[in-house]
């Protein structure tokens, strides 16, 4: 699994040749020191690289993978390696959670259910609870009680801004009563962290109580850029007085600020840690006319020696019904969730079985309606209507443009999804045909299907054929207005082209009127 040295006469019997940059990310493991962040391109074979790097260490390492899936993948491509008992490979959160074990050996995992049992018994006000229930959480992901005093306004008067926690107020509730509520449910949580945990806490709870953790020599960091301070300050409790870091990340794959992580992660992560930085800028997925595609965002990409043209080609939406040459294997990846359920719903009717990626897009427009209470599909229209007007006035008085993009996708597609019912159908109905569309392509079993996916939920995959669905019209956001929202959607559109492994097809959509244009970066 080393990485050989390059030559100029080196001849691949299978795949292209290392690039020198990989091999020079190999090579500092052994001669370099201290600490490395490598930026690393879409498909600039990180992973190798990480696995090239594993044989070079000396003492112990701790290997941070991104999500469970790719711990299985990393577990078997290391073990012909026999590097034996001095590798763990884990998530930050397992890492977390075997502190907390270590010190705590009782302690239980309650995953979702333990903020909501604890605002049962200490929330006051019952209109509050889910504002406090989420406020809560928030607060364990940016690390207030770690960073700020838990009894600090200013922290949780900031956090409820970034997030718009407010949206969940009741109208007659003020934001001072709601953040008293979480920080209560928080105390709370804190004090049991030693007999129960949530999901969070396998992260936030080790920091928190600064309790003994094991220490490597070396920590490797896969996808740095989606950490927020919380995961940062972990890393730091993981490393030896002279232990080493090797962080591999993306600054234009961070798309994930929404959900607490730093959007300028990188960056933190080179001040905090004092990193040299290594540069991986060539793609050994992507073929030359894509490359020449996502350097619209990320001038900096190149092709590898030798790399096929590939195809760049473009598509009307009619066109693309009108005669579906479409493959299993292949993906339809857009910014907003919307159109790919309309599309789902044409191509079953046409006989191809699809799926749109992520179960939890479909849990989270479940629990939205469950929250109405609503016996018939017609009932539940008007809920989603006048829902959406409120929340909507309310997110652009404080000009959250970003809750406005949420807010808007939910409604039409909600709106989307009640027009396969009849309106005197159950809501039972409506929610089993939301069941029966979402799913996660990692837990499917069976026969491949087609895949329909937001560009969030595609990070990570590739395919052979993508369809960019819509980028004219839903790139960038129209409610994309801070410095860092603009960042976010180019990185969004340079993620969703760069997971074309061959073919890469623009389905061109009627355009909507005074959508901001995005100035491409460089």
């Amino acid at each position: 699994m080393l990485i050989p040295q390059p030559t100029d006469d080196s001849t691949p019997t299978k795949g292209p040749t290392p690039s020198p940059e990989q091999y020079a990310v190999a090579e500092w493991a052994v001669k370099g020191e201290g600490s490395a962040l490598v930026e690393a391109v879409a498909g600039s074979g990180k992973t190798k690289v990480l696995l090239g790097v594993l044989p070079r260490t000396k003492g112990d390492v701790g290997f941070c993978a991104y999500n469970k899936a790719i711990v299985k993948e990393l577990e078997v491509r290391s073990s012909p390696m026999q590097i034996g008992d001095r590798l763990n490979i884990g998530t930050v959160h397992s890492f977390g959670y075997k502190i907390l074990r270590s010190s705590y050996p009782r302690v239980e995992l309650d995953g979702y259910k333990k903020l909501k049992k604890i605002a049962d018994s200490v929330v006051k006000n019952p209109y509050l609870r889910t504002f406090a229930i989420n406020a809560a959480s928030k607060a364990k992901q940016i690390g207030i009680g770690i960073f700020s005093n838990i009894d600090d306004t200013q922290a949780w008067n900031h956090m409820v801004d970034h997030f718009s926690l407010d949206l969940s107020l009741p109208k007659f509730a003020s934001l001072s009563d709601g953040i008293k509520e979480a920080r209560a449910v928080l105390k709370e949580s804190n004090r049991a962290i030693p007999k129960i945990i949530d999901f969070d806490d396998m992260v936030y709870g080790p920091v928190l109580l600064g309790l003994k953790s094991k220490q490597y020599d070396w920590v490797l960091l896969d996808e740095a850029q989606d950490t927020n301070p919380v995961r940062r300050k972990l890393i730091k409790m993981m490393l030896a007085p002279n232990g080493r870091l090797i962080a591999v990340g993306d600054s234009h794959q961070s798309i994930n600020a929404y959900t607490g992580a730093d959007h300028n992660a990188m960056d933190l992560i080179a001040k905090e840690f004092n990193t040299i930085n290594l540069p991986l800028t060539t793609t050994f997925r992507c073929p030359k006319l894509i490359v020449k595609e996502a350097q619209r965002w990320v001038p900096h990409i190149k092709a590898f020696d030798g790399a096929p043209d590939g195809i760049v080609d473009s598509l009307k939406l009619e066109d693309l019904l009108k005669n579906p040459n479409l493959n299993p294997s292949d993906a339809i990846l857009c910014r907003v969730t919307k159109p790919l359920v309309e599309l789902a719903f044409k191509l079953i009717k046409k006989g191809i079985p699809c799926r749109v990626e992520g179960r939890a897009i479909g849990d989270g427009l479940i629990k939205l309606i469950n929250r109405w209470d609503c016996d018939e599909v017609s009932e539940l229209e008007s809920k989603v209507a006048n829902w959406y007007i409120k929340a909507m006035a309310k997110a652009r008085d404080d000009e959250d443009y970003t809750k406005c993009d949420d807010i808007e996708d939910q409604a039409e597609t909600l709106r989307v999804l009640m027009e396969q019912c009849k309106l005197d159908d159950p809501i039972s109905v409506l929610i089993d045909k939301i069941k029966g569309l979402f799913g996660d392509s990692d837990s499917s079993k069976g026969q491949p299907i087609l895949t329909l996916s937001t560009v969030h939920r595609s990070k990570g995959k590739e395919w052979g054929h993508v369809y960019a669905l819509g980028m004219n019209a839903y790139s960038p956001s129209k409610w994309a207005r801070k410095d860092w929202e603009i960042i976010q959607e180019n990185n969004l559109c340079y993620v969703q082209v760069t997971r074309a492994k061959e073919h890469l097809t623009y389905i061109k959509v009627p355009s909507i009127r005074n959508r901001r244009r995005m100035v491409p970066q460089g």
